[in-house]
């Protein structure tokens, strides 16, 4: 993050990046559910699959948050 936000981002700033990691999450595991059905393993699948509702939980939390704060601004 210090790379691209610098020493001491702004809050906003670091709500973005953190959303921004937070769907590259969603996505990779959208990916990975698409790949575990073809896994004759059920459990994998049901671990992805909550992992992926998880990560989508995160993701909407990060916009919320991003969002409040740039109204609140």
């Amino acid at each position: 993050m210090e790379t691209y936000l610098g020493e001491e981002p702004d809050t906003q700033g670091a709500l973005e990046f953190l959303c921004l990691g937070e769907g590259g999450e969603v996505t990779h595991y959208e990916v990975l559910t698409a790949v575990a059905k073809e896994v004759k393993n059920k459990k994998f699948g049901t671990k992805v699959r909550a992992i992926l509702k998880e990560e989508d939980r995160h993701l909407a939390l990060c916009t919320k948050l991003a969002k409040d704060n740039a109204s609140s601004e």
